[in-house]
């Protein structure tokens, strides 16, 4: 055996432990994920939007531009993480708070646009739009 072909089992062997890894700590995330309170994660050096903040952001939204839904959300939202999926190209999320239900997910792309879906009381209020680089965008407010 050559040292060529040495180096090269050696880098197939590592990339495969390195998947392999990927997909254990995939699997835990998603076990470990679901019905737990959301905290803010810090960011450190990166330019990380949390969920958090992302979900805070569009109830913010929701009372600025929609003033009749205003009294619907409440000051202390405290949110909880109800389900998650990760499906090959695509990744979700559902929180629950105060009556609201806020679905977001978005697809494995170079540039991520969040796809969100925000419901109060069984469908009183439903709001739907985007998330692009922290800029929220509406695309549609329904009011029972």
């Amino acid at each position: 055996m050559t040292l060529i072909t040495k180096q090269s089992s050696i880098v197939d062997t590592m990339r495969n432990l390195a998947v392999g890894l990927v997909t254990i700590l995939g699997i835990l995330l998603v076990l470990c994920s679901c019905n737990e309170p959301v905290e803010p994660k810090p960011d450190g050096n990166q330019m990380i939007v949390s969920e958090v903040e992302m979900l805070n952001s569009i109830m913010d939204y929701i009372r600025q531009n929609h003033p009749d839904a205003a009294s619907s959300i409440k000051d202390d939202i405290h949110w909880v993480k109800t389900s998650s999926a990760k499906k090959i190209g695509y990744t979700g999320a559902t929180y629950t708070s105060n009556g609201w239900t806020v679905a977001i997910g978005h697809a494995v792309t170079a540039e991520i646009i969040h796809e969100v879906k925000a419901e109060y009381s069984n469908q009183e209020i439903v709001w739907q739009g985007t998330i692009t680089s922290g800029i929220i965008t509406e695309n549609n407010f329904a009011k029972k």
